[in-house]
């Protein structure tokens, strides 16, 4: 009973103090996290003054992430913007290709497609503050919405597309008592200045303040009806967007009067305003496919063209040159590059596949537009010039290979020694050569090369085969009265040489003949 009492004894006692020590742990916990946020590490992004303002920034602020997130629709349900590994990318559902948009320093993230499809509205964070960009599709233009060094966050646009709200830290003067500072901001337009920021949402700065306080307690952070923010007027230009319309006038008047000289198109017959609608319809469909990523565009101008130059009576050629003209302008007067195009020459093809046995032209199978050739043409070229390249290879491995053997050849021959043209002494002497060839007779006045004993050597125009018979006056000496001496000769060798041929030479007798 004494051992079971002080069992009892030492568990109670163990329970009652287990209170204490969970606090203790639990302050040292506190004191441990309180201790790095003041002494130790500062909080990235100071500009959030919440009184919790680390669940913030895990929470709400876009974190790095390797796969796609923050994903919004195209106004036309075709196309589906992205953030990913920091970028904007757009994804096309027509033709399954993705296109990057955005490039740079920031990370990009929550991007919002404005109701227009003109511009993708996004938060990206660089150099400790996060902020409001908008992305001009048309040219690839980026344009800042913020430059406060706050942190803004979330821009969605109003169903008008009029108005751009989003989530800041700016402007602590409207936070409510206690909130901290983070608050719903706007933009709006400002005709003498542009666009400036405002500092009051609505006329009432009370009722913003309950609305927000209610709102925040809400989870949401004001009501439908009180996020005005006048960002984007329709019809309105931004700087890229006029330089981009610029670039596109000049585009359709040169091609406009470059197709009007095109005699053997007959779309040179139209009037100048229906070639400038045409070359304009081009350049847009185009454009817009190599910035976008998307084929969709250049395809459904190529189909519904198509289908309309062959109800007109317009011959595929016709269409074919309309093409290339336009392709060529914009590589030489746009400065467009052959890589990005070619999207565009991909796109144009699949068209001619699809509509091939539908439409009244006779389309090639596989036919290239660029080169006016068809699969079976270009198969053709191929093999062609892939034959031409084998024999060529083919004889250039044979010249190689002979001249390698007669480069052996003649080492070899130095090597054993033969012929006085390889043993003899290297002098150069006046003779004069008789002899019989089966061109007929032969007397020619040369020099020797080589003199031996034995023999000599002498380079001559005539090719004299091996083991003919042949006279050498040697030395010779053409003034009257000298004495010449002549010798009976057996050719050797006679090999080709850069001046004509090098003859070796034996002698059949030590006497004169």
């Amino acid at each position: 009973m004494a051992v079971k009492a002080a069992i009892n004894g030492s568990r109670s006692r163990r329970f009652a103090a287990a209170p204490y020590l969970l606090v203790s742990i639990l302050w040292l916990l506190s004191a441990t996290v309180l201790g790095a946020e003041l002494g130790g590490r500062e909080p990235v992004l100071k500009q959030i003054a919440l009184p919790h303002s680390y669940y913030y920034r895990e929470m709400y602020v876009p974190q790095v992430t390797s796969g796609p997130g923050g994903a919004a629709w195209s106004p036309d349900g075709r196309e589906l913007v992205v953030a990913m590994q920091g970028t904007l990318w757009c994804y096309a559902f027509d033709t399954g290709v993705a296109a990057q948009l955005t490039s740079g320093p920031g990370y990009d993230h929550q991007p919002d497609w404005s109701p227009n499809g003109r511009y993708v509205a996004y938060a990206t964070y660089n150099n400790d503050a996060m902020e409001i960009r908008l992305l001009e599709l048309q040219s690839g233009a980026t344009l800042p919405v913020t430059a406060n060094r706050a942190v803004n966050l979330d821009p969605r646009w109003s169903p008008d597309g009029r108005k751009l709200a989003f989530v800041s830290t700016e402007h602590e003067v409207l936070t409510p008592p206690g909130l901290g500072n983070i608050i719903i901001n706007c933009l709006e337009k400002n005709p003498g200045n542009r666009y400036r920021s405002t500092r009051q949402l609505v006329e009432d700065l009370e009722k913003l303040k309950r609305d927000f306080r209610e709102a925040t307690r809400t989870r949401a952070f004001l009501p439908e009806d009180h996020r005005p923010a006048l960002l984007v007027e329709e019809g309105e230009k931004v700087e890229t967007e006029v330089q981009q319309e610029e670039r596109r006038n000049r585009f359709i008047e040169v091609a406009a009067e470059r197709l009007q000289h095109e005699i053997n198109c007959r779309f040179s017959q139209l009037p100048a305003d229906q070639r400038a609608r045409l070359a304009g319809s081009w350049y847009d469909a185009s454009s817009k496919t190599m910035l976008r990523g998307n084929f969709h565009f250049i395809h459904d101008w190529t189909r519904e063209h198509v289908k309309f130059a062959a109800q007109k009576d317009y011959s595929l050629e016709d269409f074919l040159q309309l093409l290339r003209l336009c392709r060529r302008i914009a590589l030489e007067e746009e400065g467009w590059q052959e890589d990005s195009i070619s999207h565009v020459d991909d796109a144009i093809g699949e068209v001619f596949t699809e509509l091939r046995g539908n439409i009244p032209w006779e389309i090639p199978e596989g036919l290239d537009y660029v080169t006016g050739t068809s699969a079976a043409e270009r198969k053709a070229r191929q093999l062609a010039a892939e034959q031409e390249a084998k024999e060529r290879a083919e004889r250039e491995a044979e010249e190689t290979r002979k001249a390698k053997e007669a480069e052996e050849a003649k080492r070899k021959k130095a090597a054993a020694g033969l012929g006085p043209a390889r043993k003899g002494s290297r002098v150069q002497l006046p003779i004069r050569v008789h002899g019989w060839t089966r061109e007929g007779a032969a007397d020619e006045v040369l020099k020797t090369q080589t003199v031996s004993k034995d023999g000599l050597s002498f380079v001559c125009q005539i090719p004299y085969s091996k083991g003919l018979k042949i006279e050498v006056i040697y030395p010779y000496d053409n003034t009257p009265g000298a004495l010449n001496m002549a010798y009976k000769t057996e050719v050797l060798s006679c090999e080709k040489v850069d001046d004509g041929f090098e003859v070796e030479v034996k002698f059949l007798a030590s006497a004169p003949a």
